[in-house]
């Protein structure tokens, strides 16, 4: 069984929550670096676009990783939020905040 008696990944609990999110950037001088800065997958779309030197559309929500990529000390959003059914979880480096709405019958 997975966390707290879960399967999967159906949960707000930290294992449920966290994924590794592993960038290879043949260019980099920063080779084999951990940084745990707060991410989201949203911030995918705009690292990429920042590598390729192509502009990221006005309308894209995620932020660049490419900050973390040249130092591990950077950061790039204070906490990442995570939705799952009626609960919401945000995450900063030190705390983690989760609330599930209550469902009235």
């Amino acid at each position: 069984m997975g966390e707290h008696g879960h399967w999967q990944k159906q949960t707000l609990f930290e294992n449920s929550t966290r994924i590794p999110l592993i960038i290879s950037n043949p260019n980099s001088e920063k080779k084999g670096v951990k940084s745990n800065s707060p991410v989201e997958l949203i911030d995918l779309y705009p690292t990429l676009m920042d590598l390729t030197n192509i502009n990221t559309p006005k309308h894209v929500v995620g932020k660049s990783l490419e900050p973390l990529m040249k130092n591990v000390n950077n950061s790039v959003r204070g906490s990442a939020i995570t939705r799952w059914r009626n609960g919401y979880s945000i995450k900063t480096k030190r705390y983690r905040l989760t609330k599930w709405e209550v469902m009235a019958n």
